[in-house]
């Protein structure tokens, strides 16, 4: 998938909403005061959207989209996945890497809506956006596990494959990118390895 080209009026209203968000909650901002501010009129703005809301569902359509075509030459592919092996990396540091750059240059808007002024509803989609990126990237290997706990529901192991790297990763963004993609990334793959406890002192030994 290719990168969808955009109408002048629908760059100049997405810079006006990156503009708006940050001086005030997102549920707050009205259709006249974005176009007044992106100088585009009310018919052009409901020419291409219903409401703000469908404006940053489709941002973050395409934002995704994008991801999705980047990364879909570098899934894992490890010959086995072993429960039992510590060794096992279920996602390898480069692909994190690039997923946390990706995040961070490609959508202006993630941590606007990560505040906790804003949209609760988007919290819980973007975790799910991150699930089903992770789940992407373990391609076959995932139903290869699932089948190692099949008599347990598919929720608890997606919960427990992907939660922490999820709520790290919306945590990363939502207080300001202060740490580099390469810290993270190290700091999730050596959770994928280890677990918490072996992760924390593995950590303190540095």
């Amino acid at each position: 998938m290719g990168v969808v080209k955009k109408h002048n009026a629908q760059v100049k209203l997405y810079e006006a909403l990156v503009t708006l968000s940050k001086i005030k909650p997102i549920r707050e901002i009205q259709v006249s005061e974005l176009c007044r501010k992106a100088h585009v009129n009310r018919s052009t703005f409901y020419h291409y959207y219903e409401d703000i809301h469908h404006l940053i569902k489709q941002e973050t359509t395409e934002t995704l989209a994008q991801l999705m075509n980047i990364l879909k030459d570098k899934r894992l592919d490890p010959t086995r996945i072993n429960v039992t092996d510590e060794q096992t990396i279920f996602v390898d540091y480069q692909t994190v890497l690039l997923i946390l750059q990706e995040v961070k240059a490609e959508h202006r808007l993630f941590p606007v809506l990560l505040q906790d002024h804003n949209d609760s509803a988007f919290y819980f989609h973007a975790k799910q956006t991150l699930y089903d990126l992770l789940a992407y990237l373990l391609d076959r290997h995932l139903e290869q596990f699932r089948q190692l706990f099949s008599e347990i529901p598919k929720a608890y192991i997606d919960i427990v494959l992907f939660d922490v790297q999820a709520e790290s990763i919306l945590y990363w963004i939502k207080t300001g990118m202060v740490e580099s993609p390469a810290e993270i990334a190290r700091l999730l793959l050596t959770y994928n390895k280890m677990g918490p406890l072996r992760t924390i002192a593995s950590f303190n030994e540095d």
